[in-house]
């Protein structure tokens, strides 16, 4: 890798920083799983859920009520005073175990930041989501996955740049992570499909949504076979913030991010920055390097290095992978 060494721990530090004031779950989070004698699933999964559910409450807010409370349970038993008839508390939780079934009766699994197969990568990030939606598996690989983005209207040498990077990581066997838009997105989730590779896909949109439409077949399968994830309410529909907040979780849950073809103001530069925030690696092309300024700022910090071929590509990703491996204030948990 071309980073340097004080790009690479500057950042480390910074996440470090945000990490020393927020909520750590414990190393043993409970999972969703009911109890086999009272058949309702643990408080704190639940409450954590619902507080999810909690009209006007954001990530950031969650996140926040963790830190002052540490547990959903008392968060969410601040946020609900008595009733004069019933325990509100109470009905949020149970209100909040039955959308749970419901879900599952679409497919759809919740895990929150305690469940057992909350991805244990986003842990590590200081604006983890407190829920996530996901359809499919989860793999023991997942923490080495690369995400693959850029524009949405991609040059034909960019189109063919994502294919060539998308192919060989494929043929390494190295999951492939998008977020399902239009462009370099749609031609490296495909390319991947096409060679039988790990798909995962981030959408920034309810899991029961699909965007863009033309992509549902797409989405479909990865749900089916691979894994597909949201941060969302399943019936949640895109919005303006939406998608930058997916690249936040596409981020955390990548290894490292490759960026093929963006323009000065485009969205992908949302992911690069939470990338930088979380100490993950950036990789751009040459193009995104000469044609924006914030791509250059990247490379010049020491927090990127440049592209020049779909073999140089692989040979820096499995640099990273070896970093990641020997460093033990790396973020991924290996």
């Amino acid at each position: 890798m071309n980073h340097s060494t004080r790009g690479y721990h500057q950042v480390m530090t910074t996440e470090a920083a945000h990490n020393t004031e927020r909520f750590t779950p414990s190393q043993s989070p409970v999972p969703f799983v009911r109890d086999e004698y009272t058949g309702l699933i643990p408080d704190e999964n639940v409450a954590l859920f619902a507080l999810s559910e909690y009209h006007g409450l954001t990530p950031g807010k969650i996140r926040d009520l963790l830190i002052e409370h540490e547990l959903p349970s008392v968060a969410l038993r601040s946020l609900t005073p008595p009733a004069l008839f019933g325990d509100t508390h109470e009905q949020e939780l149970k209100q909040a175990a039955y959308y749970v079934d419901n879900l599952l009766g679409y497919g759809i699994h919740v895990d929150t930041l305690f469940g057992d197969q909350y991805p244990p990568q986003l842990r590590g990030i200081h604006d983890y989501p407190p829920v996530i939606y996901w359809q499919g598996h989860h793999q023991q690989g997942d923490h080495q996955s690369v995400a693959i983005i850029g524009t949405r209207t991609p040059s034909p040498t960019a189109q063919g740049v994502a294919r060539d990077i998308a192919t060989i990581l494929a043929q390494n066997k190295i999951p492939i992570v998008s977020g399902l838009a239009r462009g370099i997105d749609t031609i490296a989730q495909q390319t991947s499909l096409d060679h039988g590779n790990r798909t995962i896909g981030v959408i920034g949109t309810g899991l029961r949504k699909c965007y863009p439409p033309e992509n549902a077949d797409l989405q479909q399968i990865i749900a089916h076979d691979h894994l597909l994830m949201s941060q969302f309410r399943a019936s949640a529909p895109p919005t303006k913030t939406s998608f930058p907040m997916r690249n936040v979780v596409m981020s955390g849950f990548s290894a490292l991010s490759i960026i093929i073809e963006a323009g000065e103001h485009s969205g992908t530069r949302a992911q690069a920055r939470a990338a930088s925030n979380h100490g993950r690696y950036i990789l751009i092309t040459r193009t995104v390097h000469d044609t924006t300024t914030w791509g250059r700022a990247l490379v010049a910090r020491g927090l990127a290095s440049i592209i020049t071929s779909a073999q140089d590509t692989l040979r820096q990703v499995q640099d990273a992978f070896t970093m990641y491996t020997d460093d033990s204030s790396a973020l991924i948990t290996i």
